[in-house]
């Protein structure tokens, strides 16, 4: 397979990021996306920015796969809700010794491609990487996730898997690896994204706000053993790295780690949860493992519609702020409680008639690690306004954890607080309660 043409479904956070970076290193790729991105990629390019080098490359891009010739690799870099129509669309690329790449979460996508296209044209794939596509068109890279992992089926290590690593070493920014075990490595990836996601939605908080209450460290831990079991009695058991790896991540009380699933939930869009925690539960069904949490999580995923979700903002979808993205844009959200709220039933001195006190609400901010040296600017500040205009820093305010702000009117005094670890973006929260 020298000198590869690789087709990429996609130009988005991951398509974008991923076969941005090959075009990069001047391989041969054609992007398939819809009119409005095509019109956005020839006049502008393909835009990168990321902590390994930001990027602006003039690229090859169709709207429909029969405008692009012969390929020897295609990538599927979609949702899972998207997969039927990502199947019909890439079909006419598919021909014979063209390898299909998916890079979706879970495994329940393996058995439809297979179906579609043929076991022997389907590999296994699996991305590690948190990036996004702003509202501007760039693909915004976060951290040092940059990891690509792929191999066949069957666990031989062909002339075709070799030839898209070494494609991929030529590119910047970018950790390939061909493995004989990619169907392990997926189910370890399944245990990991039902865990982070079964939890971070199920409590509306990223990793570390769940740790950090009284039970949240436990039941992390409690969903992991689960997934985990599930999937040994099934023949994929997690490797005691992996494992290793995953309790400590679940034990971060500093973790800003959330999941697109939630982020998903959040501003209404589709989510996989039937994909992810749904496959899992009748996995588990299936085993004879009963888990609680993994049914309530599953249960709650797809009891959210969009007409039961939280009224979003006109504009709720993610954008960018600087060099930041906004991924949360709810113009107010209950969150976990940060101080007591007032009681039910009448209060003293209270006017009838009068609107009864709100509880707590959160506008949530991140954004990329902070430059060396920048950790007291006011960015945080710029983006809490941007997010919640509403909300204006006080002219004093110490640019430290906990800058007080002016809340709307009729509120209290609200707080920005911010953090970053080595492995999670930064992010910066505001609160406000009702006075």
């Amino acid at each position: 397979m020298g000198g590869l043409r690789i087709l990429v479904l996609g130009a988005g956070g991951v398509g974008g990021y991923f076969g941005g970076r090959l075009a990069q290193a001047g391989v041969d790729v054609t992007f398939l996306v819809r009119e409005r991105r095509l019109r956005r990629l020839n006049a502008e390019g393909l835009r990168i920015r990321s902590p390994f080098g930001d990027a602006a490359i003039a690229v090859k891009a169709v709207a429909a796969a029969e405008d692009g010739g012969r390929f020897d690799a295609v990538l599927l870099a979609c949702k899972a809700y998207d997969l039927e129509d990502a199947i019909s669309t890439v079909a006419p690329a598919v021909s014979d010794g063209c390898a299909v790449l998916p890079l979706l979460n879970g495994v329940a996508h393996i058995d439809r491609l297979n179906a579609a296209f043929g076991a022997g044209r389907v590999l296994g794939g699996l991305a590690k990487i948190q990036a996004t596509l702003t509202e501007d068109g760039v693909v915004e890279h976060f951290n040092d996730w940059r990891f690509l992992t792929f191999g066949e089926q069957d666990g031989r290590m062909t002339g075709r898997v070799a030839a898209l690593e070494a494609a991929f070493a030529q590119a910047p920014g970018c950790v390939a690896e061909a493995v004989p075990d990619v169907m392990r490595r997926l189910w370890e990836k399944l245990v990991h994204v039902a865990t982070s996601a079964g939890m971070t939605c199920l409590m509306r908080a990223n990793v570390g706000e769940i740790v950090r209450t009284a039970d949240g460290a436990a039941l992390l831990r409690r969903l992991l053993e689960a997934n985990a079991e599930i999937a040994a009695r099934l023949g994929h058991a997690p490797s005691p790295a992996f494992m290793e790896t995953y309790r400590a991540t679940f034990s971060d009380p500093s973790s800003g780690y959330s999941t697109s699933m939630l982020r998903d939930i959040e501003r209404g869009a589709p989510t996989e949860g039937d994909h992810i925690l749904g496959f899992m539960l009748d996995s588990a069904r299936s085993v004879g493992v009963s888990e609680p949490i993994l049914e309530l999580a599953c249960a709650h995923v797809q009891g959210l519609r969009p007409a039961t979700r939280c009224r979003q903002a006109p504009d709720a979808r993610p954008r960018s702020v600087g060099r930041g993205v906004v991924t949360r844009r709810l113009t107010a959200r209950p969150a976990l409680p940060r101080r007591p709220s007032p009681p039910d039933g009448p209060q003293a001195g209270a006017v009838e008639g009068a609107a009864r006190p709100q509880p707590p609400r959160r506008c949530r901010l991140r954004s990329p690690r902070p430059a060396p040296g920048r950790a007291g600017d006011a960015a945080p500040l710029v983006q809490a306004q941007r997010s919640c205009p509403a909300l204006v820093p006080s002219a004093q305010a110490p640019l430290s954890r906990g800058i007080p702000i002016e809340a709307p009117p009729g509120s209290s005094a609200a707080s920005v607080s911010w953090g970053w670890n080595s492995s999670t973006p930064f992010s910066a929260s505001v609160f406000w309660s009702a006075a």
